[in-house]
C-alpha cells in the first residue's frame, strides 16, 4: 500500500470559504476517482506557526499503479487547477506502508 501525503499552504488573499470549498474538493477526490483512492482524510493546521501548512491530504492507495492512475485522473487534474490558483506552495510525500 501507498500513502500520499499532500501539504498545502493557501495564498494570503484567499477567504476562509475558499480554503473550505478546496478541502470539501479533496475530500471528494475519494468517491470521483473511480475507486483508486482507498481511505482520504483532510486537515487543517490546528497550531500555524511560519513554517505552517495550512491543509493536509492523508491518503492511502492499494498500489503505486493506483496513485499514478489517480494522479492523471480528469477530476484531479480539475482539482490540481484549484490548487495552482489558490495555494501558494505544496509539498507532497508518497510512501510504502
Amino acid at each position: 500500500m501507498i500513502k500520499h501525503m499532500v501539504f498545502f499552504k493557501m495564498n494570503p488573499e484567499v477567504s476562509v470559504e475558499e480554503t473550505q470549498r478546496l478541502a470539501d474538493s479533496l475530500r471528494e477526490l475519494k468517491e470521483t476517482t473511480e475507486g483508486l483512492m482507498k481511505e482520504c482524510l483532510v486537515g487543517f493546521d490546528v497550531l500555524p506557526s511560519e513554517r505552517s501548512y495550512d491543509i493536509i491530504l492523508d491518503s492511502t492507495f492499494d498500489s503505486l499503479d493506483h496513485l499514478q492512475k489517480y494522479l492523471v485522473h480528469p477530476n484531479h487534474m480539475t482539482v490540481v487547477k484549484e490548487i495552482r490558483r489558490l495555494c501558494s506552495s505544496v509539498a507532497k510525500v508518497d510512501h510504502e506502508i
